[in-house]
């Protein structure tokens, strides 16, 4: 074909010939008696390439080509490779107000790319028309967009307000209400105890009657009279201690106020589930938008499910557990999980207000230069996960360091009940079982928290991040052992 005659004298050509020419020149100089003259090898493609970027630069001075008469295309170079690449993606900003466009033009584009050899690959052509006060056109779309994600901010903003008050509510109370927070937990240890001891009893009793030489066999044609009681009577769950009247006043004034914030989180809430919705429509908004940048799409759908999963679903669960608390059957709020649950939601929406800043500052700098747009956005995107890490790290830190100081607390416990058991009298051998019971039992719970917490998955980040830990939840792990009954205890060190 004729495009391709050009190539093909300049490269192709060249290339083939000079290789002979080059060898001919060699042996010419060497019959004279000189030492053979070597040319240096030439890339004609190179060449060819600058020549081509050359004429089309020199049309006009600012390096644009100039139109012609008949509407033909003019090649402007916009990006040259220096090394060989497999796949690039490039943008490249149409400067329409240079081109002296009108109400109506139309300019018409296309991408090519030529490689060294001079072959060539083109797209489809594409059409801009300058319309005037097009609601429809490409600018006003944008335009439109960013109006959106500015009344998204807002909203963003108010919720947090909204959200910040309610946890200011829930850390008064838990501060305030610690005692009773105290009393609580005293009692369910005292019911956990309680049913610990009526159950060891009860085997006692069982075992005694096993024992009984005159104990009759069971006949097999009978029913079991002890099986068909225990099938009449359903199994009896450990009674919580009840509180005195005055803790009682405080826990049914401490659940008024649940009840209140849970009303207010409810509303917070419903509008998050509505904040969501139109985080939604953004993005499909966004998806169809023809200057918005596939990255930026993809950004902006991400947020959307984040949203949910991160603000949404928390705000729910929160005014959920705060409905549950505010009952008056409830003997026990958790407050400290209250505060904890809240802290965490706000701190939720806090960073995807960052991720929602960052997205909309990138669609306003759209319009000036998108490739630098988009690389802020990677940067700071970037940015905010590593402090996200970072923060996750952190409390995941704090949570080892109290579980630590919890087992090395009961460890120590465990190590004076063993020294003193061996030459203790005889009547206080029951205190001390108690005691030794009351400390396995501790020691049970906060071993499967450190189980649990060993399975999480910012655990799972901090042990890629530090390979080689020692003195930590591992070695508390590596050292526990299966007892007779069942639960967990340390193994003594070797």
């Amino acid at each position: 074909p004729e495009e391709a005659l050009g190539p093909f004298l300049l490269i192709e050509a060249p290339r083939l010939l000079f290789p002979f020419a080059r060898q001919i020149i060699a042996d010419a100089s060497q019959h004279t008696g000189f030492p053979p003259l070597l040319l240096d090898p030439i890339d004609f493609g190179a060449a060819y390439m600058s020549q081509v970027e050359a004429a089309n630069a020199g049309s006009e001075p600012n390096g644009h080509a100039a139109p012609e008469a008949n509407g033909a295309f003019q090649g402007r170079p916009v990006k040259t490779y220096s090394t060989v690449l497999r796949a690039d993606t490039a943008i490249v900003m149409l400067d329409l107000a240079g081109e002296s466009l009108k109400s109506g033009d139309v300019l018409k584009y296309r991408a090519e790319v030529r490689d060294r050899k001079g072959q060539t690959a083109q797209t489809q052509d594409y059409s801009i028309r300058i319309a005037p006060n097009d609601p429809n056109a490409a600018d006003k779309k944008l335009a439109a967009l960013e109006k959106q994600e500015n009344d998204v901010r807002e909203k963003l903003d108010k919720l947090i307000t909204e959200q910040q008050k309610i946890q200011e509510k829930l850390e008064k109370l838990e501060e305030q209400h610690k005692p009773l927070t105290e009393k609580i937990e005293a009692a369910q240890d005292a019911a956990e105890q309680a049913a610990e001891a009526a159950a060891q009893e009860q085997a006692a009793k069982d075992q005694a009657t096993k024992d009984q030489p005159n104990a009759q066999k069971p006949d097999p044609k009978k029913p079991d009279a002890k099986k068909t009681a225990d099938a009449k009577t359903p199994e009896t769950k450990p009674t919580e201690k009840p509180l005195d009247a005055a803790a009682q006043k405080e826990l049914a004034e401490l659940q008024q106020e649940l009840n209140q914030l849970q009303q207010q989180e409810q509303k917070n809430a419903a509008e998050a589930q509505q904040l969501g919705e139109q985080i939604k429509a953004l993005a499909n908004d966004a998806a169809q938008q023809q200057l918005v940048p596939p990255e930026l799409q993809r950004e902006v759908q991400q947020l959307s499910e984040a949203f949910q999963q991160a603000a949404v679903k928390p705000l729910k669960e929160l005014a959920n557990d705060l409905q549950q608390a505010a009952q008056a059957k409830q003997q026990d709020p958790k407050l400290p999980q209250l505060e904890a649950r809240g802290e965490q939601a706000l701190q939720n929406l806090e960073e995807l207000r960052d991720r929602m800043e960052s997205v909309r500052d990138a669609t306003k700098d759209l319009r000036n230069d998108a490739a630098k747009a988009l690389e802020e956005l990677r940067q700071e995107m970037a940015q905010q996960a590593g402090e996200l890490s970072a923060r996750e790290l952190e409390a995941l830190r704090k949570a080892i360091e109290a579980l630590r100081e919890k087992l090395q607390s009961l460890a120590e416990n465990e190590s004076q009940l063993m020294e003193f058991t061996p030459d203790a009298p005889e009547m206080l051998l029951s205190e001390l079982e108690k005691k030794q019971s009351e400390v396995d039992r501790k020691a049970a719970k906060e071993l499967a928290k450190a189980k649990e917490l060993q399975r999480s998955e910012p655990y799972q980040k901090l042990r890629r991040q530090e390979p080689k830990p020692t003195d930590s939840l591992d070695q508390t792990a590596a050292n526990e052992k299966p007892s007779d009954d069942g639960t967990s205890e340390p193994e003594p060190p070797p």
